[in-house]
């Protein structure tokens, strides 16, 4: 298993397009060798305050 963070802005009513980078070194730190299933959550929070805006429950993407 391995962490990254990702951040991006999103302006009120308005969406974003983005990606999440996984580093070649964490992977290969975590032994890991190929990409199976990805869990991951989202915190979202305003920027101005940074008081909560939501935050989800674990979502998985699998890879077959």
């Amino acid at each position: 298993m391995t962490q990254s963070v990702f951040s991006c802005d999103v302006a009120a009513g308005k969406t974003a397009n983005d990606g999440i980078t996984l580093l070649s070194s964490d992977l290969d730190q975590a032994g890991i060798r190929q990409i199976q299933n990805v869990e991951f959550t989202f915190h979202v929070f305003d920027t101005d305050t940074y008081d909560t805006i939501f935050d989800t429950d674990p979502l998985s993407v699998s890879f077959e």
